[in-house]
């Protein structure tokens, strides 16, 4: 039913079943790794110097660091887990079993973050940091709470958690938690009635988490199948700004100081806005996109609309402006990965380069616009 895949995956993933290429023309990034190279088991991280550099800090991006997921099956059909495999370009790839009730994010400087629930009554949560490069991971074994989802910290080597209590599922907020599974602190407080009241939502389906490109802002995106509120945090100054407007759909990134989100819609193909999160105001960037997601320097949107002849194509957006040009034509099953909570696959990008899923295979990259032949102004938002 919609509202369960609205729960499971939200509307960006209803045009992305899985992940990887298939768009014509060139990559501008390379992967390294394919899904025809044997993976390795992927091994513990050695544990990190006392007076070695922190992981987390000065982590600066590493194009082409991919990850996807299988599906794993027991006899009776049911999802009884997922192989998670990574790469990074010249490392093999490594994979990892992962139980069914867990979440992936990143890429993000070399990343990947998985948050696991326990199995059965009594285990612990874990959130792992995987290192695609090196081909291993970090375990964060948090206690009397459920990890439901993580992003790798952009201030240490740890991670920021969506935490729930044991038993009841109650929200706790989202906590930063140090590799030591040591709770530091609450970063946002549990959604507040009031909140919820007021954008009339009975209760959050589904939390996501998602940080600017230079890691100083976290956005806290609370859904129910009709509607969405987004807090967003200044990770320096711990101020909160709040986006309850009407018509809010899950969030597609950042794009500088804007927030781009899908448009609350009964079905695909759905609007996509880009939000002035001081106004709480929304500009339409496509009417009715069947995909969306955003280049790796957040300036343009790659959406998928109908094509001649039933086809599809990709048309790529710039944020500021609202221009559009076109950017090739798209296979029956490809799609923008935009990251969004329930995501199967994901590709670090940087500059105008977007990723793109498609079914069984690899992330690959596509280059939206010449970087050496466009010159584009400050953003007005940021100028002095």
């Amino acid at each position: 039913s919609r509202p369960r895949w609205i729960m499971l995956a939200g509307p960006p993933l209803l045009a992305a079943i899985a992940a990887v290429p298939g768009l014509a023309g060139g990559t501008g990034l390379r992967t390294g790794a394919t899904s025809l190279e044997p993976a390795h088991a992927m091994a513990a991280c050695a544990p990190a110097e006392a007076d070695s550099p922190r992981p987390g800090r000065g982590r600066t991006a590493a194009p082409g660091t991919w990850w996807r997921t299988e599906s794993l099956l027991d006899a009776t059909g049911t999802l009884d887990g997922w192989v998670l495999q990574v790469g990074a370009p010249d490392a093999s790839t490594s994979e990892l079993r992962i139980p069914a009730a867990s979440t992936v994010t990143g890429p993000a400087g070399g990343r990947i973050v998985v948050a696991s629930e326990p199995v059965i009554a009594g285990d612990l949560s874990i959130v792992r940091i995987v290192d695609a490069a090196a081909g291993c991971a970090t375990e964060i074994r948090i206690a009397d709470r459920v990890a439901r989802r993580a992003v790798a910290d952009p201030g240490g080597d740890g991670a920021l958690v969506h935490l729930l209590e044991t038993g009841t599922r109650g929200d706790l907020g989202v906590w930063r938690v140090g590799v030591d599974g040591q709770i530091a602190g609450q970063l946002i407080e549990p959604l507040p009635r009031s909140l919820r009241e007021a954008v009339g939502m009975d209760g959050a389906w589904v939390t996501d988490l998602r940080l600017d490109a230079d890691g100083g802002r976290l956005a806290v995106q609370s859904c129910d199948p009709e509607v969405c509120v987004t807090r967003i945090l200044n990770l320096t100054s711990g101020a909160i700004a709040v986006l309850d407007a009407e018509g809010q759909g899950p969030i597609v990134g950042f794009s500088g100081r804007q927030l781009v989100t899908w448009g609350a819609c009964p079905g695909m193909p759905c609007p996509v806005l880009a939000w002035n999160t001081a106004e709480g105001s929304a500009r339409t960037l496509a009417p009715a996109a069947a995909g969306a997601a955003l280049s790796g320097d957040g300036q343009t949107l790659a959406v998928l609309l109908p094509g001649p002849d039933g086809g599809r194509e990709l048309v790529a957006i710039d944020v500021r402006s609202g221009a559009a040009s076109p950017a090739g034509t798209a296979g029956a099953d490809d799609a923008p990965l935009s990251g969004a909570a329930g995501s199967i696959a994901g590709l670090e990008t940087s500059g105008s380069t977007v990723a793109i899923g498609h079914a069984g295979v690899v992330p690959a990259p596509r280059v939206l616009r010449d970087d050496s032949a466009t010159s584009v102004p400050p953003d007005p938002e940021v100028q002095p």
